[in-house]
C-alpha cells in the first residue's frame, strides 16, 4: 500500500520495532545499527544495518545454512513490520498487504530463489505462505519485546544498538 500521508507514529514505531524483533530473533542482531522512526529515504521509519543482510553469492547457495540463515532473516525481517501491527493493533490492520515496500524487496529474492517460477507459482505462494506463517508466530510470541521497543520508539525516536537490545532484554528475551 502506498501512503498518502505519513501514518501515525504508533504505526510506524511498531512496524520498525517488528523488523529489529526479527532480525534479534534471526541471531542477525548484531547487525542492527539502529532503529528510527524517522523519515529516511523514502520510507517512514528504518532499521538500518552495518553491513547488508544478503551477501554476494547467499541467493545462489540457498542451501548453504549460513546463506540461508540471512535469506530466512532476510525475509522474515521485511514481512514482520506487519504482523507486529496485525498483532498488537488490529485496528490498524488492513489485512496482508503484499503491495508494501517490504513485499516488493521479498519479492525480488523469491524471483532470484525461484527463477524459473512467477510469483504466482503454486510452489512460491508455498514458500512464502510457510515465511508468512513463520514469521506471524515468531512475532506473536515476543509482542511484549515488540511492544516495549515500539513504546520505546515512540518516547526516543532512535535507538542505537545498545539500546535495542537493552530493552530487547528487559523482559528476560534472551536468557
Amino acid at each position: 500500500m502506498t501512503w498518502m500521508m505519513s501514518p501515525p507514529p504508533e504505526e510506524i514505531a511498531l512496524e520498525e520495532a517488528a523488523h529489529a524483533v526479527a532480525m534479534i530473533l534471526c541471531g542477525l542482531g548484531s547487525t542492527i545499527e539502529f532503529v528510527t522512526t524517522k523519515a529516511h529515504e523514502g520510507s517512514w521509519g528504518m532499521v538500518k544495518y552495518r553491513d547488508p543482510i544478503l551477501r554476494d553469492g547467499d541467493l545462489d547457495s540457498y542451501h548453504d545454512p549460513a546463506a540461508r540463515q540471512r535469506i530466512d532473516a532476510f525475509i522474515l525481517a521485511h514481512l514482520a513490520g506487519q504482523y507486529g501491527r496485525k498483532l498488537l493493533s488490529p485496528q490498524t490492520w488492513r489485512g496482508e498487504d503484499r503491495s508494501t515496500s517490504d513485499y516488493e524487496q521479498v519479492k525480488l529474492v523469491l524471483r532470484h530463489l525461484f527463477p524459473q517460477l512467477q510469483i504466482d507459482d503454486p510452489i512460491v505462494v508455498k514458500f512464502l505462505t510457510e515465511m508468512e506463517a513463520r514469521c506471524e508466530h515468531m512475532i506473536g510470541d515476543y509482542l511484549k519485546q515488540v511492544e516495549a521497543l515500539s513504546i520505546a520508539l515512540l518516547e526516543r525516536e532512535t535507538l542505537n544498538d545498545d539500546e535495542l537490545m537493552a530493552v530487547f532484554k528487559e523482559d528476560g528475551a534472551l536468557d
